[in-house]
C-alpha cells in the first residue's frame, strides 16, 4: 500500500516551488555603507553614530541619564556590526543587553532595561521607498 501517489508528489512540489518564489522578489536590501547607529532613550534619540565597516574595533562613548544621574555607556562597532558593552550594575543589574551580542542590520535591536536604552541600526537610503500606504 502506497502512502503517496504521483498526484500527491506533484502537488507537494508545486506548493514548495510557489512558496519559494517570493524570496526572488522580496530581498532584504540592507546596505551597511549608508547605515547609522541610532541610540534612543525613552523613545527619544540621544545619539546617531557611524557604523564601522572595517575589521578593527571602534569604541563610541555616549552619555545618558537615569533618575537624574548621568552615566556613560560604550558601543563597540566593527565589521558593519555594533554591540553595547556592559552598563554599570547600579543602572542595569542584569547583563541581558551585553549578552544580546552583535547586531548587523535593521531587523534587530539591543535593549537595556530599566535604563530604557535602545540601540538600533538604520539604513538611510538616498532614494525614498514606500513600504505601505493606508487610505
Amino acid at each position: 500500500m502506497k502512502i503517496l501517489k504521483k498526484g500527491d508528489i506533484v502537488v507537494i512540489v508545486i506548493i514548495i516551488v510557489l512558496s519559494l518564489i517570493p524570496m526572488l522578489f522580496f530581498k532584504n536590501e540592507f546596505n551597511s555603507d549608508n547605515a547609522k547607529i541610532i541610540v534612543s532613550q525613552d523613545s527619544k534619540i540621544i545619539g546617531t553614530y557611524e557604523l564601522n565597516t572595517g575589521s578593527n574595533s571602534q569604541y563610541i562613548e555616549f552619555d545618558f541619564e537615569m533618575d537624574g544621574k548621568k552615566y556613560k555607556a560604550t558601543l563597540e562597532t566593527k565589521n558593519s556590526q555594533v554591540r553595547l558593552l556592559r552598563l554599570p550594575k547600579e543602572v542595569v543589574p542584569k547583563s541581558i543587553h551585553a549578552d544580546m551580542s552583535w547586531i548587523g542590520d535593521d531587523s534587530k535591536i539591543i535593549v537595556a532595561l530599566p535604563a530604557k536604552l535602545v540601540i538600533s541600526i538604520e539604513n538611510s537610503k538616498t532614494d525614498s521607498e514606500i513600504d505601505s500606504i493606508a487610505i
